[in-house]
């Protein structure tokens, strides 16, 4: 089953420092779909990655990149005028990461329905998108049209939210357009700041889980991930389910959401999508977050399966 991942492939120029004191950046290849399609490769899995990047030399760079990654890129377009995204990443000092942008108008913002293969589209297992793929009409626009296409071919949806309010006019644009969208979502990620967001006030973790399954009937798992205080699976078969953290120690959080869902998909996969198993599909995936808050950058720091596993076997966590 090939999962096709449907977003941006960025260039994150990471700083050591928050934004406003950072001084030298180093480049790193980056975006929610891309590093969820490697994540997924690296565990076995079969990953795709549909975007657009502009004709230029970072736009060389990540390609080579995701195929050195050994991820299918059929299915990447090439803008010859518009260019390839660029986001800078500070960090504060527990790690969490703060984005600034460059992106209006750039190649990933211009992918248009036309662009795409259908008949490539139709291969897919699986298809992934987040919300930075919502944010201007344009690509909202195409989107709507993938989720759409996806539907009418019996196409899963996996999404996470993935929120990046400095990408967006309004929270207030933001909130409206996502939950519009989650009335075709299958699979369904947020975290604790995106569970206040979507809510709009304080709500226990299992709790507003529940809130969430019964607002959008069409979900059929929604994953809850609260950093260092674990994670809260909900399945409409097996109920509520949590996920106990390790202790690790915490390098660079970036990416560790997207290893998360990469980790969580393969796991789904392996098992031909038996949501019965999904607390060890949890704990899998919650592993290899672990492991990639461990080093620096997304990609970069994302595990391979011999090590995710042999991590697992120690931990007393099934593997996939």
């Amino acid at each position: 089953m090939k999962t096709i991942c449907y977003g941006e492939l960025m260039v994150d120029m990471i700083a050591e420092t928050v934004l406003a004191e950072a001084d030298c950046f180093r480049r790193y290849a980056g975006g929610a779909a891309a590093n969820v399609a490697v994540q997924l490769r690296r565990l076995g899995g079969e990953s795709a990655f549909l975007g657009k990047l502009g004709a230029d030399a970072f736009g060389d760079y990540l390609l080579k990149d995701l195929r050195s990654c050994r991820v299918d890129t059929g299915a990447v377009i090439r803008d010859p005028v518009r260019r390839t995204t660029v986001a800078f990443v500070g960090r504060d000092e527990k790690g969490i990461p703060e984005y600034l942008f460059y992106r209006m108008g750039g190649a990933s913002d211009t992918i248009v329905p036309e662009e795409i293969d259908q008949a490539y589209l139709r291969q897919a297992g699986m298809l992934y998108s987040s919300s930075l793929m919502l944010t201007t009409p344009a690509v909202r626009r195409t989107t709507r049209w993938l989720f759409g296409f996806a539907k009418e071919n019996g196409i899963p949806i996996a999404f996470d939210l993935n929120l990046r309010p400095t990408a967006w006019e309004s929270v207030e644009e933001a909130r409206a357009t996502v939950e519009k969208i989650f009335e075709q979502i299958d699979i369904l990620k947020i975290n604790d700041e995106e569970m206040r967001f979507l809510l709009q006030r304080d709500v226990d973790p299992a709790a507003a889980g529940e809130v969430l399954l019964e607002r959008y009937p069409a979900l059929r798992v929604l994953l809850l991930t609260c950093g260092g205080k674990g994670t809260y699976l909900f399945g409409r078969d097996v109920g509520t389910i949590y996920v106990e953290p390790h202790r690790v120690k915490v390098v660079d959080t970036t990416g560790a959401g997207d290893s998360y869902m990469g980790a969580f998909l393969y796991a789904c996969e392996s098992c031909g999508g038996n949501m019965e198993r999904l607390e060890e599909m949890g704990r899998y995936a919650a592993a290899a977050a672990e492991l990639t808050i461990g080093a620096r950058g997304a990609i970069q720091a994302m595990p391979e399966k011999e090590r995710l596993d042999a991590y697992c076997r120690q931990q007393g966590i099934p593997v996939f």
